[in-house]
């Protein structure tokens, strides 16, 4: 039974409010949902997802590259794409008015990284050795092979950036088990779709799979800024037969002064700490990209991660 206030009036329960027309919340079929038409687009052509519905925006203005989309993704999947709200694609965005999406998210099953625990020295054709452990992208046409390993860069977008340079220099790409950025939607459009065209290697314990990968042969070449350059020996010292020079310390170069001369795995690390002390410790060649700063109280001493891989990848496959 109902029951009374002191002032004799009855008791109603609250009802909650609900919106007019509420828009059901739809949930990815097969894992995920991946937005924008590059990195649409990409996956359709690539073929390595699973493939459900394809999402339009009811408002969006239909361009060049949507169009495209829409004609692939018919042509893959002989179905037609669903027209919904622009309240679906807020959580692609975060709000209406943002249409970085561009109007399109295909429902897919997510990507997964490819297990590696070392590479194995290339033989002089430029193939691979026989190894149960190693992929066969694991070495190219070229002379000296180069991978990239990426040592605690976890945000989305500066390893959809790093994916996209990779591809776009046919460098191949490797992450620990841990601290390292998903395989995810964002990954893939800031990568401009080139995610769905590159396997990416998990390689577990970074340090241990760089030792293993140096007993190989092959050169571990990390990254570093000048002002972290204290107790290391610059390539001047390290050439100097003199018994100041020590072996057992990693020699910086400056770019562009590093040539490639054996199969390296350039090494990157967090914007924030850089390369983890036990995986610096694998390395024997310090890599730097030399500043032309000129304001003599600026406090900004590196690149960002991803613009920095660029410069690097340029300047050692340009030689």
């Amino acid at each position: 039974p109902a029951s009374s206030s002191s002032s004799g009036s009855r008791y109603r329960p609250r009802t909650q409010t609900r919106a007019a027309n509420p828009t059901p919340r739809i949930v990815a079929q097969h894992g995920e949902f991946l937005f924008g038409a590059q990195a649409v687009s990409a996956a359709l052509a690539a073929g390595r997802r699973t493939v459900g519905a394809l999402y339009v925006d009811a408002d969006s203005r239909s361009d060049s590259n949507q169009s495209k989309t829409i004609a692939l993704y018919r042509s893959v999947t002989q179905s037609e794409p669903i027209v919904q709200s622009p309240h679906f694609f807020t959580q692609f965005s975060g709000s209406k008015t943002d249409k970085s999406h561009r109007g399109l998210a295909l429902d897919v099953s997510p990507l997964d990284f490819v297990p590696l625990n070392a590479l194995p020295l290339p033989s002089e054709n430029g193939e691979a050795h026989t190894d149960s452990d190693a992929m066969l992208s694991a070495t190219s046409s070229r002379r000296y092979p180069l991978w990239v390993c990426l040592d605690g860069v976890t945000t989305p977008e500066n390893f959809g950036g790093i994916v996209r340079t990779c591809h776009f220099y046919g460098v191949s790409i490797a992450v620990p088990g841990k601290t390292r950025a998903p395989l995810s939607a964002s990954a893939s459009k800031t990568s401009a779709g080139a995610l769905e065209f590159e396997q990416v290697y998990e390689v577990g314990n970074m340090a241990t799979f760089l030792a293993k990968s140096r007993e190989n042969g092959w050169v571990i070449a990390g990254t570093t800024v000048a002002e972290d350059r204290e107790g290391l020996q610059t390539e001047a010292e390290a050439n100097n037969t003199s018994l100041t020079a020590d072996s057992s310390l990693p020699t910086v170069f400056e770019l562009p002064r590093y040539r490639l001369s054996a199969p390296t795995i350039l090494v990157l690390g967090s914007e924030s700490r850089g390369l983890q002390n036990k995986v610096a410790s694998q390395c024997t060649t310090l890599l730097s990209i030399p500043s032309a700063r000129t304001h003599p109280t600026s406090t900004v001493d590196s690149l960002n991660v991803s613009v920095a891989t660029g410069i690097l990848l340029h300047s050692l496959l340009a030689h």
